[in-house]
């Protein structure tokens, strides 16, 4: 998958990336999103109160979720 991102504006950058973490301001992961080798995207988001699917897949890629989620707005 192709990934961009900025700040702002301006300076796009653009990447190939299979795995992308998003982290909320504190550091917590909050959504995983991975490529398969089939051009399969699958996405996982952290669920307050069902964290434990989430956070074991983040282990499975040496991603640690220290803290539960309590909340998340979108």
């Amino acid at each position: 998958m192709k990934l961009e991102f900025n700040n702002g504006l301006f300076n796009s950058v653009s990447v190939e990336a299979n795995r992308l973490v998003i982290k909320d301001n504190f550091g917590q992961p909050i959504l995983l999103a991975i490529e398969y080798d089939n051009n399969t995207i699958a996405v996982y988001k952290a669920k307050p109160g069902e964290n434990e699917e989430f956070k074991r897949l983040l282990k499975q890629f040496g991603i640690e979720q220290r803290n539960e989620v309590k909340e998340i707005t979108i």
